[in-house]
């Protein structure tokens, strides 16, 4: 589900023409990308592949892929 007015969302309607800073790296759940005009250069935020409005609306794939696994 997407919604329009979001940008993760509209982002994610592009996917396949995302420039590289905008799909650093990604997996079915989510995209990593490069936030320019912020404070800390260098600066990468975690998107979901979905429109979610709160970490508890992940599903239970999205929660288990954020884990760490050394």
């Amino acid at each position: 589900m997407t919604t329009p007015d979001c940008y993760a969302c509209s982002k994610e309607a592009e996917f396949d023409d995302l420039s590289p800073r905008e799909c650093v790296v990604y997996d079915q759940h989510w995209r990593v990308a490069h936030a320019f005009n912020t404070a800390v250069p260098g600066w990468l935020v975690l998107l979901p592949r979905r429109h979610v409005a709160a970490l508890h609306d992940l599903t239970n794939a999205e929660a288990s892929a954020l884990r760490v696994v050394p």
